[in-house]
């Protein structure tokens, strides 16, 4: 067995993880998106729904068309917009 190879691999490998720590975020600010408007991980909350495979793709067609017309947004904010005018209709909202 060759020491002084693995040894020498070794020093490398502890050079490297010598060098320091990229500076941490600032505490209390939120991220930013490109746009400047903050994440939606602020305040939104992750959900998981199950929805056929055409509904989904008829969903992402729409989306797309929007964001060719000029307009913002993605999955979320369409489902969102679907939700809030189901749950008003419903009489929930």
């Amino acid at each position: 067995m060759d020491f002084s190879k693995l040894a020498a691999q070794r020093a490398a490998k502890e050079q490297q993880t010598a060098e320091p720590p990229a500076a941490p975020a600032a505490a209390g600010k939120a991220p930013r998106r490109q746009g400047g408007t903050p994440s939606k991980r602020q305040g939104w909350k992750a959900a998981t729904f199950y929805v056929r495979p055409e509904t989904l793709a008829q969903l992402r067609r729409v989306v797309g068309l929007r964001k060719l017309e000029g307009g913002a947004g993605d999955l979320s904010d369409a489902v969102e917009e679907a939700l809030q005018a189901w749950l008003n209709q419903a009489g929930e909202g």
